[in-house]
Formats: C-alpha cells, sequence, structure tokens
C-alpha cells in the first residue's frame, strides 16, 4: 500500500470516529444506540462505511439488538418501540383510524374490505421497500378490535334520518350567520364543495361496516365495479367550478384517452376511491384557489367554503392552504348533510341518474366510465339546477326557525360534534339575517332550460 492510500484510509477512520463521537454525545452511554444510527447513515449515504466490528469495538453496542432495532426503525416504528412490529407503524395505524372515523361521520361507514384496501394504500410504499405480503382482512379485524371500533349492520336511510337534533341545526346557523355578519360574502364567493361515488348498477349496500363505540354505522354508498368518483363544486350564484375526478390509477392508454375524449380532464389517482388529504390540498391549490381569485371583486376578498365534516376538511395541511388564499370554511353537522349539503339536493341527484342510464355495462372501463361520468355531470351542473340545490338546502332560508323546529329535540350524541352545553348565544340580528336570506332567494330564479331528471 503506497503512502497516499495510507493517508486516505487514515481520514476515513478519523471521520467515522468524529462521527461516533458525535453521536456518543447526544447518546451518552447508550452505545446500542449510537451504533444503530451509524449504520442507518450507512445505508442513507450520509455517514462513510465501517464494518460492525469496528462500530462495536468503538460503541460497545450490542449487535443482536442492533439489527432489531434497525428492523424497528426501516419499518417505521421508531428505536424505543419494544413490541412486537405489527402490520401498521403508529403513524400509520393513526392516519387509518382516522380516515374511518371520519367516513363514519360521513355516513359512509367502511366495510372490512375497504378498511383493508385504505390500509395497503397507506402502507404500500413502504411495503415495498421491505417487501412486506399486503395486509389481509382478518390482519383488519384485529386491528379495528383493538382500537375500539365496532362491526355492525349499517343502517336504513330511514335509520338514518332520525339522527340529528335542533342543537346541532342550530349551531350550523349560528356559525353561517356570524360568518355573514363578518365578511358579507357576495354569492360568487360562496361555495359548496362535496364528492360523489356512484354504482353503475344502482344496488344500496346494507352490508355490516365498522363505527365508533359513539357512533352509527351510516353509509350511503354502493358497491361499483369501476370507480369514478367526482369532486363537484358549485357557487351560490349558479356557476360550477371545473369538475375534478378521482381515478383508480394513471389515463396512460393514449388510445383511449383520445378516444373518449379526456384530454383535458382534470383527475388526481386514489385506488380507493375516497379522497385523501394530499389530493384535497391539491384540489384546493389547482383548482378552487385559481377558480376564486377569478371571481374576486378585489386581492384578498375572502371566500366561503361550505363542506360535509370528512377529517380531510380540518387537516392541518388543509387549514393552511386556506389560510393563505383568505378562503373560510364551514363545516355542515355530521349526519344531515343529505338534508342541508346543496350538491346533494339536485345537482348530484341529476347526475347520478344520468350516469346510471348511460353506464350501463363495464365496457371501455374507467375510461369510458369517466367520459359517462363527464357527460353526465355537465348535464346536471346546470344554472338552474345549482340555484335549486341552494333553494332547497334551505341554508339561507329566512325562515331558519321553522327548519330547525323539524328537528327532533334530543340529547345532542358524538356524531353531531356539539356538546350538549353549547348555548347558543346568536351575534346577528333575525330580521339582518331575513334580509340577506332575501336577497340571496334572488340567486334561486328561474333560469332558462330545464331541469334535466326528477331530483
Amino acid at each position: 500500500m503506497d503512502e497516499d492510500e495510507e493517508i486516505e484510509r487514515d481520514d476515513e477512520k478519523a471521520e467515522c470516529l468524529r462521527i461516533i463521537s458525535s453521536l456518543q454525545s447526544q447518546f451518552p452511554n447508550d452505545g446500542t444506540r449510537v451504533m444503530t444510527y451509524y449504520i442507518l447513515g450507512i445505508r442513507s449515504g450520509c455517514y462513510p462505511h465501517a464494518t460492525v466490528k469496528f462500530l462495536h469495538d468503538h460503541t460497545g453496542g450490542n449487535t443482536s439488538t442492533v439489527y432489531t432495532k434497525l428492523k424497528n426503525m426501516e419499518q417505521g416504528f421508531g428505536y424505543d418501540y419494544n413490541k412486537k412490529r405489527t402490520a401498521l407503524n403508529p403513524e400509520e395505524s393513526a392516519q387509518l383510524y382516522d380516515l374511518v372515523v371520519g367516513r363514519n361521520s360521513d355516513e359512509h361507514s367502511m366495510t372490512f374490505v375497504e378498511i383493508t384496501q385504505e390500509a395497503n394504500e397507506i402502507t404500500r410504499e413502504r411495503r415495498e421497500q421491505i417487501n412486506r405480503p399486503p395486509i389481509s382482512v382478518s390482519t383488519i379485524r384485529n386491528w379495528t378490535e383493538k382500537n375500539g371500533l365496532l362491526h355492525k349492520k349499517a343502517l336504513s336511510n330511514y335509520e338514518m334520518k332520525a339522527l340529528s337534533c335542533r342543537i346541532a341545526i342550530a349551531t350550523m346557523y349560528q356559525n353561517l350567520h356570524n360568518e355573514m355578519a363578518l365578511f358579507n360574502y357576495p354569492p360568487k364567493l360562496i361555495f359548496n364543495m362535496d364528492e360523489s361515488w356512484v354504482s353503475t348498477e344502482g344496488k344500496v349496500m346494507r352490508a355490516h361496516v365498522v363505527c365508533t363505540k359513539d357512533g352509527e354505522p351510516t353509509r350511503k354508498a354502493a358497491t361499483i365495479s369501476a370507480h369514478v368518483t367526482l369532486i363537484g363544486c358549485v357557487s351560490l350564484d349558479g356557476q360550477h367550478v371545473k369538475p375534478t375526478y378521482l381515478v383508480p390509477h394513471e389515463l396512460q392508454q393514449a388510445g383511449m384517452v383520445a378516444k373518449y375524449h379526456l384530454e383535458d380532464v382534470k383527475y388526481f389517482v386514489q385506488s380507493s376511491g375516497f379522497i385523501s388529504v394530499d389530493n384535497y390540498v391539491r384540489w384546493l391549490k389547482e383548482v378552487l384557489v385559481p377558480h376564486i381569485e377569478a371571481k374576486r371583486d378585489f386581492p384578498g376578498q375572502m371566500a366561503l367554503l361550505i363542506v360535509d365534516p370528512h377529517s380531510t376538511r380540518t387537516h392541518a395541511k388543509v387549514k393552511k392552504v386556506l389560510f393563505e388564499n383568505n378562503i373560510r370554511e364551514l363545516l355542515l353537522p355530521a349526519s344531515v348533510t343529505s338534508v342541508f349539503q346543496p350538491l346533494d339536493k339536485v345537482v348530484f341527484s341529476v347526475y347520478k341518474n344520468k350516469l346510471r342510464e348511460n353506464a350501463t355495462n363495464g365496457a371501455g372501463g374507467v375510461y369510458a366510465f369517466l367520459y359517462y361520468s363527464i357527460s353526465a355531470y355537465q348535464v346536471a351542473a346546470t344554472p338552474m339546477n345549482i340555484d335549486a340545490s341552494w333553494e332547497r338546502s334551505k341554508l339561507f332560508a329566512p325562515d331558519y326557525e321553522d327548519v330547525i323546529a323539524t328537528f327532533r329535540e334530543a340529547e345532542p350524541t358524538a356524531t353531531n360534534g356539539v356538546r350538549s352545553n353549547i348555548v347558543l348565544g346568536p351575534t346577528y340580528e333575525t330580521s339582518d339575517w331575513q334580509a340577506r336570506a332575501n336577497v340571496y332567494s334572488v340567486c334561486f330564479k328561474q333560469r332558462p332550460g330545464i331541469i334535466a331528471a326528477k331530483a
């Protein structure tokens, strides 16, 4: 070995010892942790190579324990995780739990199969890296039990309608009234957003679903062979935001894209069919925010987005985007979205009817189904249908107290998200609200055209 090679080797050794010393200062008297973090640094390309023997000699770490810790950390469980490794690490488990609870509150309690699909989607990247098999349904059954989730038969539509209570509705109106008093939003900057997942077979599911101990096994979705989920958004002035679609995979077949005229379609990939936090954030940034910017009368003018209480709506990433773009978010009470969600009242009803009329078989797969979905929404999202959706939702009804009286007087449950000790103290004048609602009712005038299908 010549002199240059010897110097290079000595320099490498010195750098290894320097890094070990730095780690030892962070973790004194814990040679196993130092050794573990050094090997992780080697595997990530941050630290120079060193043999296990070299590291053991200079740290005193327990080699067998080191390899156990490495497996835990590379699977996302953290160094201090001492339990048996599970299919879901703590972060993944928390994400899945929030999704299940959110769908439960959104009247779409999930089946074991759907939860399993979501679990595999959440863990897909990590599982591929460590070559682990997909998560099984039986694993998810055990997971739901450990997390205190129940397995019940889904409620019927009739049973679901009985879940609402007056205090939840009154609180919703108070929040809306206060928003209008603070910002006096123009109709063109008041939006309702929701997703619609339609079955080509039109079969309503009454399967057993998973719900929380305090929740109800609500479910309004259907089983579908080809799933395309529509993200719809309409404004109070009768206009609609560019529709966006969730598809199970990238549209990579150029011939099929051209055949079904999908070149300009706005779509996001989501294999489960349910919107994720990342896709919701993407929709806000790429679709809603540009639309609002074009509608504002002056920079920074406030806009209002009315949505259901799905867990994605309140995520920190979502709140950040809304705040940065001067968009306020108003959550509808859980279990009453079918009553107050404007899109559900007419637009989505027409959309679903038209889609079922056309998409009668699976020919063309997701490409054809997407084409039919686009066509159906074009028919449904007319100004007149949008006006009718807002009007039938009763969100801006001058007689809102009469609307509240139609709901049951009952102690609120965890499903409606409202505490029983809330004292309503309106900061608005009823007469002012009635005047404002009458102004908005001008938006509900009959426009040229006809409603395409019976809502």
